[in-house]
């Protein structure tokens, strides 16, 4: 969409979850394998027709969602059905970076690049949750009550907003 208003164009028909580079020369984002599971891939923003996909089936647990780029553009963490996956660019091998029941989603690089948020539904709740970028164990970061999800970190690092995740399935008339 321009800047300042207007029709949008597609850029990439069928893709989801769009995460742009922090230096805005690339896209990933997840769309749909010749298996019908969603993949990440990579393209520059100025050439989806050279889009590059990084996971295959082997790369985590039926779909691949919510890629989010590390502050170097070095690196990629996105989320199978339960799991954190990294994977470095350009060609490196994806490394599972949890590995419980736990359902974690929606990763978010901390600004130095030591840390993921995530959420997850550890413990009987779903929280926002902190993991090093290295691997090891995670810790729970809010408090509340749950259910919380989609954590996003300011630029410097120092505030962390969330989204109550509740949904209603009712129907109304």
């Amino acid at each position: 969409v321009p800047r300042l208003g207007g029709l949008a164009v597609p850029l990439l028909p069928g893709a989801v979850d769009p995460a742009i580079s922090p230096d805005g020369s690339r896209i990933a984002y997840a769309t749909v394998s010749a298996s019908g599971m969603t993949r990440i891939a990579v393209s520059e923003l100025g050439r989806p027709e050279r889009a590059a996909t990084l996971t295959g089936d082997d790369d985590g647990f039926l779909d691949h969602r919510n890629p989010a780029w590390s502050p170097d553009g070095e690196a990629l963490c996105y989320s199978d059905f339960r799991d954190l996956w990294l994977v470095s660019l350009p060609h490196g091998r994806p490394r599972r970076l949890t590995t419980d029941q736990a359902r974690d989603r929606f990763p978010v690089w901390t600004s130095d690049g030591r840390y993921l948020f995530f959420s997850s539904s550890r413990r009987g709740t779903q929280a926002i949750w902190r993991i090093p970028a290295r691997g090891g164990e995670a810790q729970r970061f809010t408090l509340g009550t749950g259910p919380e999800a989609k954590p996003s970190l300011s630029r410097d690092g120092r505030r962390l907003a969330y989204m109550p995740a509740t949904r209603d399935f009712r129907t109304w008339k």
